[in-house]
């Protein structure tokens, strides 16, 4: 709740409190990772998620949470050598939920900035989950980069029917009216 309030600093701090206090549970250390990751203190949150991965008491579905939040900590710490082992313990540990590796993997040729393969990730993911809105949303942003307007906006309008009130998609969408119409009806779709 502080966090989406934008209070990172007590939601962080409420957070650290939470995973001390509840030393045998998961949750709070994963939520603590992340927010740790939003703060920029990767190396902490690397710390936590790395700790949780290797304890072999950790169920299997809690252990594939924690994989994928550990490659996203790599991601954002630009450890990619290490993002490529977790993918690979990955792809052969839980290949039940495939769309979490695709989505993984886009995150990873994006950072690393290969952009053709992010896009092609990406298409995998939605192909495996067609609900994932967020997999919509940074298919139709790289589309954005390579001035490919009207399939972003094609894809934008996808992610748009699973969530319509998301403003990021509705801020994104004016952007791509804006570069294939004008400034007027950027702003008019943003107004109505």
């Amino acid at each position: 709740e502080l966090y989406k309030a934008g209070n990172i600093k007590d939601a962080l701090k409420y957070a650290l409190k939470a995973s001390d206090e509840a030393e045998g549970l998961v949750e709070p250390k994963i939520h603590l990772a992340k927010l740790q990751i939003k703060r920029g203190y990767l190396q902490d949150a690397i710390n936590v998620l790395e700790k949780l991965y290797s304890d072999i008491s950790i169920p299997r579905k809690v252990k594939e949470i924690v994989l994928y939040e550990l490659i996203d900590a790599y991601i954002a710490a630009s450890k990619f050598k290490k993002v490529n082992n977790l993918l690979i313990a990955a792809r052969i540990n839980y290949t039940e939920n495939i769309h979490k590796y695709y989505k993984a993997q886009s995150k990873y040729y994006i950072a690393k900035k290969e952009y053709v393969f992010a896009i092609n990730k990406l298409q995998r993911a939605i192909n495996s989950n067609p609900i994932d809105d967020s997999n919509f949303y940074e298919l139709a942003k790289l589309y954005i980069k390579f001035h490919k307007y009207q399939k972003s906006k094609n894809v934008l309008k996808r992610a748009m029917d699973l969530d319509p009130s998301n403003v990021n998609f509705r801020i994104t969408f004016a952007q791509i009216v804006y570069e294939m119409e004008n400034s007027d009806a950027a702003i008019s779709y943003l107004y109505n």
